[in-house]
């Protein structure tokens, strides 16, 4: 009962509104692909996505109750490593391939859930560094071959927006760290040097033709309207004709044969035709306070790890929100980074959900000990 007290409403209430707008948005978004792909089924994305919604929530509560310190425990750490890495292996050799991207297996996308596993990784390397009051790089070759391993196989599939937001959460999470800046700025200049060969290598070698079409189709879609930046002008034209009201709800003129696949990547450019700025609007405010709340509750918190979960949730929501909406606007190139909370996405919804659920029970443990100590 002291728990359901301490609830975060201004986490809770942006999520409801966010996840709510999503849902609806989805039906949209997705009613008449779903109708040509699945036997005249409107419905057939909207329930899958509210079923992992279901499970997600079930994730969340789970979470919001479960003491977080649980996912400090080394086994936990080992099993999050070995386990991730099992999986990705298993995706390159027997996973489901869906858009030219091989990163499915048994129903799941095991990027998605490295995600987290990454934050609570890496939030529980720095915490104990600052509890034992360690200044220095000693033990970091572990963290960075595992961040590293987790990065090429999934560049592997290939899907470098996650492999590169998996990298810059751990790398969010190092910088608040305390580490020393001076060890900082010298490791990554001769760390920089000696990884230039490297990334020549898989700028040149390893990214496939469709990773570099996307790269290069930024510059300029137009070129190439109806072949390689077909897409993206859809994607143009579906958020400038949304004004600031928008169409309507289902008046969308892209999301009929026009933009492919609207329920995914591109939900937010249906948005911004149907609901205009009016409705984007509702929907960046919602993720913003998600994001601004997660790093409120980073700086209330008295323990280091639970501070540094809640600046890695905060900035893998923040930053996918900031990378999809980099991609259909032709700011960064397309990488197939869902909208949280409101594309298409069982295996990002969950995460993104059980990371919520975190979130909470470390706001509750903020709570009880302000409340503790003003006794």
């Amino acid at each position: 009962m002291k728990k359901i007290l301490k609830l975060d409403y201004l986490l809770l209430l942006p999520l409801f509104i966010t996840c709510t707008l999503g849902i609806i948005m989805m039906y949209s978004a997705s009613s008449i692909v779903a109708v040509q792909h699945y036997g005249y089924n409107s419905r057939h994305f909207v329930d899958s996505q509210l079923t992992k919604l279901l499970l997600g929530t079930i994730g969340l509560i789970v979470c919001a109750l479960l003491p977080y310190e649980i996912w400090k425990k080394r086994i936990v750490s080992i099993c999050i490593m070995v386990g991730g890495i099992f999986l990705l292996i298993m995706v390159l050799w027997k996973g489901k391939v869906v858009n030219n991207a091989q990163s499915w297996i048994f129903g799941i996308q095991p990027a998605e859930f490295l995600k987290l596993g990454t934050i609570l990784v890496t939030a529980r390397f720095f915490a104990l560094r600052q509890e034992q009051a360690k200044n220095s790089w000693s033990g970091i070759g572990k963290l960075v071959l595992f961040l590293a391993t987790i990065f090429f196989l999934i560049f592997k599939q290939p899907n470098l927006g996650s492999a590169l937001l998996i990298l810059s959460i751990g790398f969010s999470i190092f910088l608040c760290s305390g580490i020393n800046i001076n060890l900082l700025i010298k490791r990554t200049t001769i760390g920089s040097i000696l990884w230039l060969p490297i990334l020549y290598y898989l700028i040149q070698y390893s990214l496939s033709e469709v990773q570099k079409t996307r790269i290069t189709t930024i510059f300029n879609p137009f070129v190439d309207a109806q072949g390689n930046g077909y897409q993206l002008v859809n994607s143009f034209i579906a958020i400038g004709s949304g004004g600031i009201t928008g169409r309507g709800f289902g008046n969308s003129i892209q999301k009929t044969g026009y933009l492919p696949e609207p329920h995914t990547d591109f939900i937010m450019a249906i948005v911004s035709e149907e609901l205009g700025f009016i409705g984007v609007f509702i929907i960046l405010a919602g993720v913003l306070i998600i994001v601004l709340r997660s790093l409120k509750i980073a700086q209330l918190c008295v323990d280091p790890f639970g501070s540094f979960i809640a600046i890695g949730i905060g900035c893998m929501i923040g930053m996918q929100s900031v990378v999809n909406l980099g991609g259909i606007t032709g700011l960064f190139p397309l990488t197939g980074t869902p909208f949280p909370f409101v594309s298409f996405g069982g295996s990002s919804l969950m995460v993104n959900l059980i990371a919520i659920g975190i979130l909470i029970n470390i706001s509750i443990f903020n709570k009880i000990k302000f409340d503790n100590l003003n006794i």
